[in-house]
C-alpha cells in the first residue's frame, strides 16, 4: 500500500468518525430534556439545540471546504489517472541540481512525472514560468523518491528552482530554463 492510500483511508476514517459523532450527538439533541426531582427541566432548550445544529452544519461545511487534500480531488484534476508518457529523475546533492538532460524537452498536453531525490538534506523543487510565477512545487525529502505528474498546457520555458530553504547555497539553486515545452 502505498503512502498516498495510507493518507487517504486515515482521512477518509476520521471524516466518517467526525460525521458518525456529529450524528449521534444530533440524534441525542433530539430527545426532550430530562426532568429535575423538583419538577423542572434540565438540558438545553429547543433555541440551544437549533444554534448547536448549525455550528456543527457551518463545522462540518468549513471541513469539507477547506481541506487540503479530499479523496475525491482525483476525479476533478484531468492529470490524476494520467499514465506518464516520460519520466524524468532529477537528483539534488550538495546543493546542486542533477537533470538527465539539460534542457528537459517535454511536449504541451503530454503527462510527464518527475522524480526527484535528495542525497543529503531536505530541498524544494519549484518550476516557474517565465514570468516567474509558479506552476508547481513539491518537498523533496533525503532518500525518498518524491514524485509528480504533471501536464504543462502551455509552450515556453521553465525555470527549476529550489523552494525549500536547505542552507547558505540555497538562493544559488536555480537553472534557468530547465525545461522547454515544445507546441
Amino acid at each position: 500500500m502505498y503512502i498516498q492510500q495510507i493518507i487517504e483511508l486515515i482521512y477518509a476514517v476520521y471524516f466518517l468518525g467526525v460525521l458518525t459523532f456529529f450524528i449521534i450527538f444530533a440524534s441525542k439533541l433530539t430527545k426532550p430534556p430530562k426532568r429535575n426531582f423538583d419538577g423542572g427541566e434540565h438540558g438545553m432548550g429547543k433555541e440551544e439545540k437549533q444554534w448547536l445544529v448549525v455550528l456543527i452544519i457551518v463545522f462540518l461545511v468549513f471541513n469539507i471546504i477547506t481541506l487540503t487534500y479530499l479523496p475525491w480531488q482525483k476525479w476533478l484534476l484531468p492529470w490524476a489517472s494520467a499514465k506518464p508518457v516520460k519520466t524524468f529523475h532529477i537528483t539534488m546533492n550538495n546543493y546542486t541540481f542533477y537533470l538527465p538532460e539539460n534542457p528537459i524537452i517535454i511536449k504541451v498536453n503530454e503527462p510527464v512525472e518527475f522524480i526527484v531525490t535528495s542525497k543529503d538534506v531536505t530541498y524544494g523543487f519549484g518550476v516557474f514560468r517565465a514570468d516567474g510565477t509558479m506552476v508547481f512545487q513539491m518537498q523533496v525529502i533525503p532518500w525518498y523518491n518524491n514524485s509528480i505528474i504533471w501536464i504543462f498546457d502551455e509552450p515556453g520555458n521553465y525555470t527549476i528552482r529550489s523552494t525549500e530553504y536547505s542552507g547558505p547555497e540555497h538562493p544559488y539553486m536555480v537553472i534557468p530554463n530547465a525545461i522547454r515545452v515544445m507546441p
